[in-house]
C-alpha cells in the first residue's frame, strides 16, 4: 500500500470551518490552502491560508464550493497532498470521495492540464503575445470539457483495463523470493511459477541469477564425505527473509 506524506492541505469550505481547519494546520506545521467564491473574495477565511484561489468563476455561491472537477483539478496543480471537506459542502459527498483518490481521474488531469496549456500558448501566440480573460475563460472551459468528456465515456473502460492488467501481472523474481519460503526446494520455486503463470524452462535460469546476485546459497546437508550433500536442490534465502534478516554470503 503506498501512502503519501501529509504536506500541504486544502480546505474545500469556507467561513469559520474553513479557519478552524487552519488553525489546526498550522498547529501540525502543514501548509494550506484555501478556496473561494467570487462573492467570498474579500471575505477573512480565505487570508488565514498560505495560498487561496478562486474557485467556479462562472458559478453560484453555492456551486462554486460544489464544483468537484473543479476542486480537484486546483488541488492537483498546485501540488496539494489531502483535502479536507470540513462540515456540510462536499463532507458526505462520496463521488468527491471516490475521485479525489482516483488515480484514473489523476492521470487524466494531468493529460487535460498539458492540453490546455497548449491551447493556451497557441491562443496565446495568436493574439500577437497579448493574454486578454476570454482566452483564459476558453481554456478553463476546455480543460474541464476535455475533462469530463474523457472521464464520461473512457473512465469506467480504462479503470476495468487497469484493474485486470494489475490482477494478471506476472510477478517479477524478487517477488516470487518473497514468496517463498526461508528454506525451499527446486519443485517449490516450480510450483509458484507455474502458479503466477510462468513457464517451467526459466526455473533453472532463476535459480541461477538469484546464485549470482547472492539472493540465495544451496543448502548443503554434509554426509561425511568431501564435496557431497543429501540435496543439491535445497536452498537457503539470504535475502528477502520472512524472519527480516539479511544473511552475509
Amino acid at each position: 500500500m503506498q501512502t503519501t506524506q501529509l504536506k500541504k492541505v486544502l480546505v474545500a469550505n469556507r467561513g469559520e470551518i474553513a479557519v478552524r481547519i487552519f488553525r489546526a494546520c498550522y498547529d501540525l506545521g502543514l501548509h494550506t490552502v484555501a478556496i473561494y467564491s467570487n462573492e467570498d473574495t474579500y471575505s477573512l477565511f480565505r487570508t488565514k491560508a498560505d495560498e487561496a484561489y478562486l474557485v467556479g468563476e462562472k458559478k453560484s455561491p453555492l456551486g462554486a464550493y460544489l464544483d468537484i472537477p473543479g476542486i480537484i483539478s486546483l488541488a492537483r496543480r498546485r501540488g496539494v497532498t489531502a483535502i479536507h471537506p470540513g462540515y456540510g459542502f462536499l463532507s458526505e459527498n462520496a463521488d468527491f470521495a471516490r475521485m479525489s483518490q482516483d488515480r484514473v481521474y489523476e492521470n487524466l488531469s494531468f493529460r487535460a492540464n498539458v492540453i490546455a496549456y497548449l491551447k493556451a500558448c497557441v491562443l496565446y501566440v495568436a493574439n500577437g503575445c497579448q493574454w486578454e480573460s476570454e482566452i483564459e475563460e476558453f481554456v478553463r472551459w476546455s480543460e474541464q470539457y476535455d475533462l469530463y468528456c474523457k472521464m464520461r465515456f473512457f473512465g469506467d473502460m480504462i479503470a476495468k483495463e487497469n484493474f485486470m492488467a494489475q490482477k494478471s501481472s506476472k510477478r517479477g523474481p524478487q517477488n516470487l523470493l518473497q514468496i517463498l519460503p526461508d528454506n525451499f526446494t527446486a519443485a517449490q520455486l516450480l510450483a509458484i511459477r507455474l502458479e503466477h503463470g510462468l513457464d517451467a524452462k526459466g526455473t533453472d535460469m532463476m535459480i541461477r541469477q538469484w546464485l549470482h546476485r547472492n539472493y540465495i546459497r544451496r543448502a548443503y546437508q554434509y554426509t561425511g564425505k568431501r564435496d557431497s550433500c543429501d540435496s543439491c536442490d535445497s536452498f537457503e534465502k539470504l535475502k528477502y527473509r520472512h524472519d527480516g534478516m539479511v544473511i552475509e554470503s
